[in-house]
């Protein structure tokens, strides 16, 4: 397995990363490990694209009526003299 190793890392981030690990019963490594696979997880959720059925789910949630020709011309013209 590769190793890397991490210089100059702040002291409060340190004590940060030590104290999370004796939280959880983890060593230090450990604990840094599993911060950085959530934390990769977090980002591939919400970096990939949505799908149709998502994007049309998140329409129907919106509970907004469709916007009609007429609607756009009401909105279009609205405040003008």
């Amino acid at each position: 397995m590769p190793s890397y190793t991490i210089k100059n890392i702040p002291v409060p981030l340190f004590n940060a990363f030590r104290d999370l690990a004796a939280t959880n019963r983890r060593s230090f490594n450990s604990e840094i490990l599993v911060s950085m696979e959530q934390r990769l997880r977090q980002a591939e959720a919400t970096s990939r694209p949505l799908t149709i059925e998502e994007l049309r789910a998140f329409r129907e949630s919106l509970n907004v009526s469709p916007l009609t020709p007429e609607l756009l011309e009401e909105a279009i013209s609205e405040g003008r003299p």
